[in-house]
C-alpha cells in the first residue's frame, strides 16, 4: 500500500526499524499466547466472539490519541457488536451453570 501512495519505506532509523518489529511482534505475540491462554477456562466461541471486540478498543485508543471521532454508523456498530459479545457470553454462562 505505502508503494502505491508513494511514502517511503526505506531510510529510517535503526530505532525506529525496532519499533516497527515490536509493534509487529509484541502484540501478535502476546495477543495470541493470551488466547490461547484463555482456552483452558472459556469455549471457544466465546473467545472468537470477543475477539470482535478489537475493533472497539482501537476506536476508543483512535479517540484517546489521535482525536478521531467514529461515525454515527460506526458507533451504531460497535453497539451492535457489544450486544453480541454480551448475548454470547450470557449464554454460554448459563449453559455452564455459572
Amino acid at each position: 500500500m505505502s508503494v502505491f501512495r508513494g511514502e517511503k519505506l526505506f531510510g529510517y532509523s535503526s530505532s525506529a526499524y525496532l519499533l516497527f518489529l515490536a509493534m509487529a511482534l509484541v502484540p501478535q505475540t502476546l495477543g495470541h499466547s493470551v488466547l490461547n491462554y484463555t482456552l483452558k477456562f472459556l469455549p471457544a466461541t466465546v473467545i472468537s466472539m470477543a475477539l470482535l471486540g478489537e475493533p472497539i478498543g482501537s476506536t476508543i485508543l483512535a479517540i484517546v490519541f489521535l482525536k478521531e471521532i467514529p461515525s454515527t454508523l460506526e458507533v451504531v456498530g460497535g453497539i451492535l457488536i457489544l450486544i453480541g459479545i454480551t448475548v454470547c457470553v450470557l449464554s454460554s454462562k448459563a449453559s455452564n451453570g455459572v
